[in-house]
């Protein structure tokens, strides 16, 4: 209180105090686009009461309360008296930093033992300066033994120092001290990062906070992370403790998305290196790596997406290990959890979403959770919007099906790559799609792995390739699949390309193709569906090859 009257007894003037306000505010992490409206609605405040502005100008609750009942406090949703509360902890910063810096507050922090045995010596010489010993350094032995309060017999044995937090803030990951923290990439951003990669290195859900860059919903901080779980049945898929293990790399995270190429080298090479997973990155088959992988724990393995995240080595091998993996550990309960983490991984700036669709091949054949009823009908909804992404939330959400699920994921997927100009050049003939058209037209697939990976393509052609999407998924004839299966199948694409039709018409684009050839020997082929408005849906083409 002292210190808090001898600042304010100094005589500032108004425009002083309000230099200094705006100028600290760059330390509290407000925006240089904020600072100013700071300052000129704490000026306004000023004028409106008749007392000059002081530092004690605050001291009184009832200036605050009524700040609160004025016409423009209520009319900007409160930021008068927001300014007003920033004021006020200015002035409790400033003055405690100002009592820590005086020479009163040095010698309160020698502990009164050590002062008592030093009380001669203190009276003909000036009280010694408050060093910062660092204990990790070279220099620390030396530095302790020629400082006057180092030499000083201790009256007890010292306790060990409790171990500092990092730089994040955030508490030390399980296994951390199996890694020097010295050599972990800085955790810095730069001061022009944008807002929404600023959020993921804010995120418990890192992974979530990737996806919903450039999209206008936001990813729950800890302490609102949804416990619900994915693909149906009570295992959880994104709980606390996943929260936390994520929360950690939050920020290496929002280096490599905020396109950081240096960054993601460093972070890459790090856990080649010297991180808890450098054993399964240097493994050279799938095999071993797989065999690596179900040696380490779920923390551990996070490090791993990480790295397949910086996206500056060959990474598909990783994403199949970590998928599948990840699927057997949770009996398919975990899908939601892996297809956010799949898609995350799609988002890298350094390296292309073919690598996910590729390393989805490997988790359509894996254990996923069944369902009573393969009922394809569940996707009418999304095909009447065209398969438009929704927000990828809903892949950990327990209300929906696999099969939606699915078709979500590959919405999102598909988007992504339709802005690759490679995949738009092979008119999406590469060699992930190919593996998914070989399994989609083959007879090896169970009804539900079938029917899970026709959501998938649906999902992401009409978003890939919307102009082509119709012809290459109607001329699809499996074998071994009901013809029920198979006519709400065509169903489904017969609402999207009718709403793709209407947006192309809107648009003043040309329409999607809906002209499909059919091949011979179609006598099998199911009969049209009576559900449809258009008459039923045309025979199934050819069988030879990808589309």
């Amino acid at each position: 209180p002292s210190v808090a009257a001898d600042m304010d007894g100094r005589g500032e003037t108004m425009e002083e105090l309000l230099e200094k306000f705006e100028r600290d505010l760059s330390r509290h992490g407000v925006k240089p686009s904020g600072r100013g409206p700071h300052r000129k609605r704490v000026q306004h405040i000023v004028d409106k009461f008749p007392v000059p502005l002081t530092r004690g100008f605050t001291n009184d609750p009832s200036v605050l309360e009524e700040v609160k009942t004025w016409r423009e406090d209520r009319s900007s949703q409160g930021h008068f008296s927001t300014s007003l509360r920033w004021f006020k902890k200015w002035v409790e910063v400033t003055a405690v930093e100002e009592a820590l810096a005086s020479p009163e507050c040095a010698l309160a922090l020698v502990p009164s033992q050590l002062a008592s045995t030093q009380s001669s010596e203190a009276a003909v010489q000036p009280a010694p300066d408050v060093v910062m010993i660092d204990v990790d350094s070279p220099a620390s032995a030396a530095q302790e033994s020629t400082s006057p309060v180092a030499a000083a017999p201790a009256p007890a044995p010292a306790r060990s120092p409790p171990t500092a937090p990092p730089p994040s803030g955030r508490p030390a990951p399980v296994g951390a001290s199996e890694a020097p923290a010295a050599k972990r990439p800085r955790l810095e951003l730069s001061p022009n990062t944008p807002r929404m990669v600023r959020k993921v290195a804010e995120a418990a859900d890192p992974y979530l906070a990737v996806c919903n860059i450039g999209l206008s919903v936001t990813a729950p901080r800890l302490q609102a992370t949804s416990s619900r779980t994915s693909g149906g049945g009570g295992r959880a898929a994104c709980t606390a403790d996943f929260a936390v293990r994520a929360n950690e790399l939050s920020m290496h995270f929002a280096r490599v998305a905020n396109e950081d190429q240096d960054a993601a080298e460093e972070i890459a090479r790090w856990e080649e290196e010297e991180g808890p997973c450098t054993n399964l990155l240097g493994a050279s088959s799938y095999v071993d790596q797989r065999r690596r992988a179900e040696q380490l724990k779920e923390e551990e393995l996070e490090h791993a997406w990480l790295w397949s995240f910086c996206g500056v080595r060959p990474r598909i091998v990783v994403l199949r290990t970590l998928s599948v993996i990840a699927l057997h550990r949770t009996s398919g309960h975990g899908l939601g959890l892996i297809l956010k983490k799949l898609l995350c991984m799609a988002r890298s700036p350094f390296a292309s979403a073919v690598d996910v669709v590729n390393a989805t091949d490997f988790l359509l054949v894996g254990d996923l959770p069944s369902e009573t009823r393969l009922n394809l009908r569940l996707l009418e909804t999304l095909a009447k919007k065209v398969f438009k992404p929704i927000p990828a939330c809903a892949l950990d959400d327990s209300k929906w099906s696999t099969m939606v699920k699915m078709a979500v994921f590959g919405s999102h997927l598909g988007k992504l790559l339709s802005m690759e100009p490679h995949f738009q050049e092979c008119n999406g003939d590469v060699d992930a799609t190919r593996l998914h058209w070989a399994a989609l037209e083959a007879s090896t697939e169970t009804p539900a792995s079938w029917c899970y990976r026709a959501a998938f393509m649906s999902g992401l052609l009409w978003n890939a390739d919307v102009r082509n999407a119709y012809p290459k998924l109607m001329r699809l004839q499996p074998q071994g699949v009901s013809p029920q299966i198979l006519v709400d199948f065509q169903n489904v694409q017969k609402h999207a390309l009718a709403r793709a039709q209407v947006d192309a018409q809107q648009a003043g684009q040309p329409p999607p193709r809906s002209e499909w050839t059919q091949s011979p020997g179609t006598a099998g082929a199911p009969p049209p569906s009576s559900r449809s408005g258009s008459g039923g849906s045309p025979p199934l083409g050819n069988r030879g090859g990808a589309p």
